[in-house]
């Protein structure tokens, strides 16, 4: 059964001043529900009058409803009520009322909603508001009229209270009504008492109708034009009045306050019709030295009883440190070739109002003309400011040579000081450089004993590359000697090409080597090369890949593999015979140092050669030096050749039988040797190791040919009592001079506390309809070697039949471990009530003590119930500022569902308050959702959740959410996909890209425009974090929309927080639009900003690369996923 406790009915407490509460009891059992004594508690003490009890049989159940009612006098005196039922031994738990009395300082206020905003436009939607700032249970009543509303009509809908971020309460009611009725002026009231209200004091009242209620009127405060600041030296701002109500907007009269005082004087106003409804313009006008004195200014209007918000304009005047630079947009960068783009980019390194004028020849231009745009301050990641100014003119003025200018002036420039202004022109945009700096040639170290650097100039003008002036730069010092240069026209550009020539002794000195160039006021930045010198304690090895993993069937791949503790640069040398090989010759292919997940670093080396010279046995060698290397030192040499490869053995431990532990308690292992040299594995010298110890007792040996190649079998037999006492195994092999490596079994005792457990798998997860799976699940806090055994009745099952896969531990998000054997049988023997049990025992159990065992048969299996918990929905997140989790309940069995009492715990304390539960039937079985909601503040400290649910003895799992908290020093990016990229051509795709060194929760919203998209829609999918090779984490949300939203200019954003985020702190949020797009401008010129400029194009390329890379690694991860679920059930050995 079950108990619903209803508050006080708002009609009867208004009309009736009565409490009129409702304990309602539900349940399957018709007679269990007409029988059911009810109990009530007020204050905590039992109550038993002013009851009464009927049965009601409207619905698909009965239902037993008991109304207590007590007199609006009492009500005031209430603090909790209970209700409970029993019947035939069923008892229903408390529930409770708490009824909340801290009602001072509220407000009410009633509005309509915009008719914008309504979907049906035949219907009237008023809404009152009450705001308490402290929680306290309000009580809402509508009247159309003087007719009080019940508030089980349809027509009304009044929410719970919401807690806001001031740490107020808002209650919400809603009336809907007939547009009709409110066209006709009838009267609605929205009227409100609160528990805590005197009998002798009458509610709050608030009333409204169609005359009431004034069309709006919206003000714009404009900033001062660019043009009148430089032209006619004034500070010309507008204030803008709108508004659908004519006459309002005309006889809008227009307040003005500068640095929060009133302002009258200067000041000019006209009412313009241009636009499909009137604008009145107030404009007021400073002179330049006046305005450099303004910190605020503040518009508003009021006319005819409404007014408008106060607009402000805040004057930023801290301008020191700026910079000015004009740059033309390359020509592949701009859709229209008719056209040329100019940008006029100022950096500053604090936020300051700075005012751009762009002038053609001498003639300035007005920024109202459609060529200019001049766009906001934006803050980077440095925490400087870019403010930019884009002017598009034609291709023929500019192939003309007209000048065009970039005039800059800032809010806190003294009027006798000149703007700064930065001109361009065709002849003035230099054609760029660009420089690479390779490392020094390994073939010249080896053999010249010199490090041969080679520094490249490129660019499409010719005679700059030829009149380039090239510096270099050792250990931070000039470098002038030792460098030679020759221009190169062996591609389709010229190449100038610098080389600097050390000596081996020098470059072991060396830390950094610089070089850049310079011609005709072009100048590149500095390219560096830092030498690591680190080079302690690697190895080298060569192999020969095996034949399986090359293409080229004719080809012999040899590999030379360093590795080292630290980073070292390292260079390699091959010779064939005693023949060295130029690593510029293609069967060279050196890579790059690549770290490991141990910390240390692997360089690789790659050469290939012919069959036959392998075949007849030529001797290749693999050379490798460092940086760190003393000149006296000789390098380290591997060779290989044919006759020094033998064919490999493998090793493989098995671990001990389980069925031989069980059944004959003996520990049974195994080391099989394997290989395609028939002698070398028969002949193999097999030895084991015990605690590190040699043993030879014990052992047996056989040789067997039941597989391709032979195998040769050496068997280890231990008592259970000695396996007890072993930590350590360990087996190798020796044959003709082939040495395979120690395998190594290691034993883990410590096997305390762990739990046993037995299910079935549900049938939809299983191919095989007439097979049953069964799951015996170990969960241990620490890592263990446990033993499971499969009994079908009293039968032990050997581990080796197909019927069982028993699966190696798996270390969980909470750092306890688990293991999963699998058994399966038919449905024949599972419908017949054949028992089967799982038996545990570990490595750490005492001989004398018996292993656990759990039964399962069809008769001993509830129906299972499954619980899924939600993480916070995004959208509840940013829009409403609260963490909304679900936690679900599934099951075939519909009354457990039904029943579920589902248990939360917040940081691992119970929390009973902020929920709600409600029963879903929309698809083929019931499901029980109960929603947990947290203010977002709360989110912020909250570190675990768990919920787990139990219902008629059925118990589900606790499912648990960990909070990351630790997000320092993320990024992030917004980018769109290539359209070659995209299956669906009318489709363009939106990628937000967060990059954090640390795992941290991220809530990414999407907004269109300004409008918030929820991420249940399909157009969104934000996966979830992936690690990095170098240990960051990459958080990826896709967000699709039409390519006509696109093509139209709509701005799309892409919002970030995080688990961690302080309240009070907004979001990080980056726009991206095609407009967006087309404006990504280059940094300025300089060595140093050009040289940041290329980092953040490589940094920009990466991120887009990864991007798209992350879509499929999702996409990968989840078909892996679906996979594994797959062979879980069906695993063979």
């Amino acid at each position: 059964m079950t108990v619903i406790l209803n508050p006080p009915k708002v009609y009867n407490l208004f009309v009736n001043h009565q409490a009129v509460l409702e304990c309602v009891i539900n349940g399957k059992n018709t007679n269990a529900v007409r029988n059911a004594r009810i109990a009530w508690n007020v204050n905590k003490q039992s109550r038993r009058d002013g009851i009464s009890e009927v049965v009601k049989n409207d619905q698909q159940t009965p239902r037993k409803v008991s109304t207590l009612t007590l007199n609006r006098r009492d009500w005031g005196t209430v603090n909790t009520v209970q209700c409970s039922a029993e019947s035939n031994g069923i008892t229903t738990g408390n529930q409770e009322l708490v009824i909340n009395h801290g009602c001072e300082g509220y407000s009410v206020s009633a509005n309509i909603l915009s008719e914008e905003s309504m979907n049906d436009k035949g219907v009237v939607t008023l809404v009152c508001l009450v705001v308490s700032p402290s929680l306290c249970d309000f009580y809402i009543l509508w009247k159309e009229g003087s007719t009080p509303q019940d508030e089980q009509n349809s027509e009304v809908v009044t929410n719970p209270p919401q807690k806001t971020h001031s740490g107020s309460y808002t209650i919400t009611s809603i009336f809907t009504t007939s547009k009709g009725k409110w066209d006709n002026n009838v009267k609605f009231s929205c009227s409100v008492t609160h528990a805590g209200l005197d009998t002798g004091t009458g509610p709050r009242e608030i009333s409204v109708s169609k005359p009431s209620v004034p069309e709006p009127m919206t003000v714009t405060l404009n900033p001062p034009r660019a043009y009148s600041l430089f032209v006619n030296h004034q500070a010309v701002l507008e204030c803008v009045i709108n508004g659908k109500n004519t006459n309002a907007v005309r006889n809008a009269r227009i307040a003005w306050n500068v640095n929060k005082q009133s302002r009258r004087d200067g000041i000019s106003e006209v009412v313009k019709n241009d636009q499909q409804t009137p604008r009145k313009v107030s404009t007021l006008t400073l002179n330049r030295r006046d305005w450099g004195t303004v910190n605020t200014v503040q518009c508003s209007a009021e006319s005819n009883g409404i007014t408008t918000g106060n607009q402000e304009l805040v004057i930023n005047h801290g301008c020191k440190g700026y910079s000015v630079s004009a740059h033309i947009l390359s020509e592949e960068s701009m859709n229209d070739k008719g056209v040329v783009t100019l940008v006029c980019l100022v950096v500053s390194p604090s936020l300051c109002d700075f005012y751009i004028l762009w002038k053609e020849g001498s003639t300035p231009q007005d920024e109202q003309n459609s060529e200019v745009v001049t766009n906001p301050p934006q803050k980077t990641h440095s925490g400087s400011y870019t403010i930019t100014s884009i002017f598009t003119t034609s291709k023929g003025k500019w192939d003309n040579n007209v000048k065009f200018s970039c005039s800059v002036t800032h809010a806190g420039l003294d009027t006798g000081t000149a703007p700064r202004e930065i001109s361009v022109s065709k002849p003035s945009v230099p054609e760029p450089m660009t420089v690479t700096l390779n490392p020094p040639r390994v073939y010249s170290l080896f053999v010249n004993h010199q490090a041969v650097l080679e520094c490249v100039i490129n660019g499409k003008n010719t005679n700059a590359v030829r009149n380039a002036r090239i510096a270099w730069n050792v250990n931070k010092q000039s470098r002038r000697d030792g460098i030679s240069e020759v221009v190169k026209n062996d591609q389709q550009t010229p190449r100038k090409v610098s080389t600097l020539t050390l000596n081996r002794r020098d470059w072991g000195t060396v830390n950094t080597v610089q070089c850049s160039a310079e011609s005709n006021g072009i100048t590149t930045g500095n390219q560096e090369l830092v030498i690591n010198h680190g080079c302690k304690d690697f190895s080298v090895s060569a192999h020969i890949l095996p034949e399986e993993y090359m293409n080229d069937k004719g080809v012999v791949t040899l590999v030379c593999l360093v590795v080292s503790p630290s980073l070292c640069d390292f260079y390699i040398l091959w010779k064939e015979g005693s023949t060295p090989q130029d690593e510029q010759n293609r069967e060279v292919v050196t890579g790059p140092p690549q770290k490991t997940h141990s910390g240390s670093y692997t360089i690789t080396s790659i050469f290939t050669t012919s069959k036959g010279k392998w075949d007849n046995n030529v001797k290749f060698s693999c050379s490798v030096t460092h940086a760190g290397l003393d000149t006296g030192t000789g390098p380290r040499e591997i060779s290989v050749s044919k006759p020094s490869v033998s064919e490999p053995m493998t090793v493989t431990l098995n671990p001990p039988r389980v069925y031989s532990l069980f059944v004959n308690h003996q520990a049974v292992l195994e080391c099989v040797i394997n290989g395609k040299n028939t002698n070398a594995v028969r002949n193999a010298r097999i030895a084991w190791n015990v605690n590190k110890q040699s043993r030879r007792e014990g052992i047996s040996e056989v040789v067997k040919n039941d597989q391709q190649t032979p195998r040769k079998v050496s068997t280890l037999t231990l008592n259970r009592r000695d396996w007890g006492t072993v930590n350590t195994v360990q087996c190798s092999a020796e044959s003709n001079g082939i040495t395979t490596g120690n395998q190594e079994l290691v034993i883990n005792h410590g096997c305390k506390d762990f739990s046993v457990s037995a299910h079935i798998l549900p049938e939809e997860y299983m191919n095989d309809k007439g097979v049953v799976t069964l799951v015996c699940l170990v969960v241990s806090p620490s890592l263990c070697d446990f033993y499971i055994l499969w009994k079908e009745g009293s039968t032990p099952q050997d581990e080796q039949n197909r019927e069982v896969v028993t699966g190696p531990p798996q270390k969980t998000h909470s750092g306890s471990y688990t293991i999963t054997s699998i058994f399966t049988t038919s449905k024949g023997k599972w419908d017949n009530n054949v028992k089967f049990s799982c038996s545990v025992t570990h490595s750490g159990l005492d001989t004398g003590t018996g292993p656990r065992e759990i039964s399962v048969s069809k008769a001993s299996v509830p129906k299972p119930m499954t619980v899924t918990l939600n993480p916070p929905k995004v959208y509840n997140l940013f829009v409403n500022h609260q963490a909304v989790l679900e936690c679900v309940i599934n099951g075939k069995n519909t009354n457990a569902v039904r029943n579920a009492r589902i248990t939360w715990n917040v940081n691992k304390q119970s929390r009973r308050d902020g929920i709600s539960e409600v029963v879903k039937n929309e698809q083929q079985k019931p499901r029980k959702v109960s929603t947990l909601t947290l203010n977002r503040r709360d989110w912020g400290t909250v570190n675990t959740v768990q919920c787990s649910a139990e219902s008629n003895g059925i118990k589900t799992g606790i499912q648990e959410l960990v909070v990351n908290h630790g997000c320092k020093d993320f990024s992030v990016s917004a980018h769109i996909l290539p359209e070659g990229s995209m299956n669906d051509k009318g489709v363009v795709t939106l990628v937000c890209l967060v990059v954090s060194p640390s795992l941290c929760d991220f809530y990414i919203l999407w907004k269109e425009g300004s409008t918030p998209q929820d991420e249940q829609n399909r157009e969104v999918v934000t996966g979830p974090p992936q690690k990095t090779l170098s240990g960051s984490y990459t958080i990826t949300s896709i967000f699709t929309t039409s390519k006509g939203k696109w093509d139209n200019n709509v701005k799309f954003s892409c919002s970030v927080t995080h688990a961690g985020l302080d309240t009070d702190t907004a979001p990080r949020e980056i726009s991206l639009s095609k407009a967006l797009e087309k404006n990504q401008l280059p940094m300025p010129d300089g060595d140093s900003v050009t040289e940041c400029n290329k980092m953040d194009d490589e940094e920009d390329e990466f991120r887009s690369l990864w991007s798209t890379a992350s879509i499929f690694i999702i996409l990968f991860s989840l078909s892996i996923t679906y996979s594994a679920v797959i062979s879980l059930v069906k695993m063979k050995p």
